[in-house]
């Protein structure tokens, strides 16, 4: 049964998070290694936060609003071993089909 400790850890932890994507909100963003970066990912997650990169948004058929600056910087793992920068779900939109001639 969890403990009253346990839950101070868990609000702490989520406290901590919070700050952090409120930095990056405001054009401060964090960099964050692989076990930080799947706890924050993770915590805020439960939330209903939802972070993507550029290249899974565009997969999904999303594009950055313009403006729109990364709320962390992720560090991956073999076989990327590069940072990429994450963004909110909010901060992206639907692209836009494109128009085709002749039609």
């Amino acid at each position: 049964m969890p403990t009253v400790s346990d839950l101070k850890r868990r609000m702490a932890s989520t406290a901590r998070w919070m700050m952090v994507l409120e930095s990056g909100l405001n054009g401060h963003p964090h960099s964050l290694y692989k076990g930080e970066a799947k706890a924050f990912e993770e915590t805020l997650g439960r939330l209903g936060v939802r972070f993507l990169s550029k290249t899974k948004a565009a997969r999904e058929g999303l594009e950055l609003r313009r403006g729109a600056k990364p709320v962390v910087s992720r560090y991956y793992g073999a076989p990327i071993k590069d940072f990429r920068d994450l963004y909110c779900l909010e901060q992206f939109k639907p692209i836009k089909p494109t128009q085709q001639k002749g039609k």
